[in-house]
């Protein structure tokens, strides 16, 4: 027997209940479509074919991790949309400057193409993104199922305002080996820099790492300075400028 999918869109994910998963297992009993979630927890937990005391494990990590995501920052929220043209980097600036969900949908093109790094492409792709009827629906469904919709990342009060990183434009290129990007772009943020994804005539710093490309390239021709990982590593921990 082979059941429907369960997942239509990103807002599917939070009707998710582990029995549902549990069904739609290999190897899971054709009858145990009609038993209670009761019944469907004390055979995953019991049998033993293919493992199924594992996966319902995994299962239920999976619905607590769907769960939290519920109460992540609004920039992840509009990123996982998935609307053209929007990387973290505008997403982060977006949800800065806008402060919530409700007020980017009803934002217009013109005050959308004001905000640092959008322009009137990204703009347009965002107007276009929440006119989409469907796409509408679906945050909607967000919303009915407990998404935030406006939790907006602040740099923390106690941030140190003399750092080196305090206010600069960083733009990260190529791959650092203490580093992942995320933890990379998290340490600059907790010490209020704004990372940007471009290359340009406001970026203040250009952090290169191993095979950094041609964002090392304009930012050498721009005349902007350049850290290595080990002047990047060595500007972190400064406790002052």
């Amino acid at each position: 027997m082979v059941l429907a999918p369960v997942l239509h869109d990103v807002a599917d994910l939070y009707e998710l209940t582990a029995k549902g998963i549990e069904l739609r297992r290999p190897n899971r009993a054709v009858n145990a479509r009609g038993a209670s979630t009761a019944q469907v927890e004390e055979q995953a937990k019991t049998t033993k074919d293919g493992n199924p005391r594992e996966l319902w494990v995994l299962a239920t990590k999976l619905l607590k991790a769907i769960g939290d995501s519920k109460q992540n920052d609004l920039w992840r929220l509009i990123h996982g949309l998935g609307i053209p043209n929007v990387g973290e980097g505008l997403a982060r600036s977006l949800a800065d400057k806008i402060g919530s969900l409700d007020a980017l949908m009803s934002a217009d093109a013109e005050a959308l193409s004001r905000i640092s790094d959008v322009g009137e492409i990204v703009a347009q792709s965002v107007r276009d993104f929440f006119e989409n009827e469907r796409n509408r629906l679906v945050i909607e469904k967000l919303r009915k199922a407990g998404v935030e919709f406006n939790r907006v990342e602040r740099v923390a009060e106690e941030t140190n305002r003399d750092g080196f990183f305090f206010g600069k434009r960083v733009v990260l290129t190529g791959s650092l080996e203490k580093f992942t990007r995320q933890q990379a772009q998290d340490e600059l943020r907790k010490r209020g820099a704004t990372v940007a994804e471009t290359v340009g005539k406001t970026t203040s710093v250009v952090v290169a790492g191993t095979e950094p490309g041609s964002k090392l390239e304009k930012a050498m021709a721009l005349g902007i300075p350049v850290l290595d990982e080990a002047e990047f590593r060595k500007r972190l921990a400064q406790v002052g400028v």
